[in-house]
């Protein structure tokens, strides 16, 4: 039955910096036990953790920190009904593109369940995902539920400076691209080519539209 009291999860349409005018469906760091150990590992990209800095700068009691904390919760306990999700195509602004995961990454196989579920009530936005759990995307899929057509899967290196290579397609064959971060030294030293926009998604969208890149290298801010 229809409960229009339903708790909701929040999308945010108000970023700024790379991702202003982009809008996104993401889970707080903080809750996530993967996310806590991986960011006190200074050999991987997570220590340096800007969604952590942003929500310690703001602290827990702000808009932000109580809406990805809400959303954690309530993406990772069960399967949502349709009224659970945003709205994101119901008004005049029809987003063409839409990120899940900003700030957090994949909590279970619940949480990724969900997020096939928000892409397939969604068929004209193109979904991208990065994460760093696909172990979890695996779990979804062993459970007989299948990755949408219009959701891009990305996985984030965690180390800074090693691309985890192609063999991570034939693991997770469900992995469209890789991102990496590389200092600046690296990169120039190894020749890596960087072809991350870096400045603003909206206007690079290498990870968003469907092409043959299968790599993606960024700067490290």
């Amino acid at each position: 039955m229809y409960n229009s009291n339903a708790e909701k999860a929040s999308a945010t349409f108000n970023h700024t910096g790379k991702m202003s005018g982009m809008a996104s469906l993401s889970t707080s760091p903080v809750l996530n036990p993967l996310c806590q150990k991986r960011a006190n590992n200074p050999e991987l990209i997570c220590s340096h953790c800007f969604s952590l800095a942003m929500q310690k700068r703001f602290g827990k009691d702000s808009g932000l920190a109580k809406k990805l904390e809400s959303n954690s919760v309530l993406l990772s306990s069960s399967i949502l009904d349709d009224n659970q999700f945003p709205d994101i195509n119901g008004g005049v602004i029809i987003y063409k593109y839409f990120r899940l995961e900003a700030f957090g990454d994949l909590i279970n196989a619940t949480h990724a369940i969900n997020y096939f579920r928000f892409c397939e009530l969604n068929p004209a936005t193109r979904f991208t995902l990065w994460t760093k759990n696909p172990h979890y995307i695996a779990s979804a899929i062993k459970k007989g539920y299948s990755k949408p057509a219009n959701l891009t899967i990305i996985y984030s290196s965690p180390c800074l400076n090693h691309c985890v290579g192609e063999n991570i397609f034939k693991v997770f064959p469900f992995i469209d691209k890789v991102f990496t971060v590389y200092d600046k030294k690296t990169a120039k030293a190894d020749g890596v080519e960087i072809n991350c926009g870096a400045r603003k998604c909206a206007t690079c969208l290498n990870c968003y539209k469907e092409n043959d890149i299968k790599f993606v290298n960024e700067l490290l801010k």
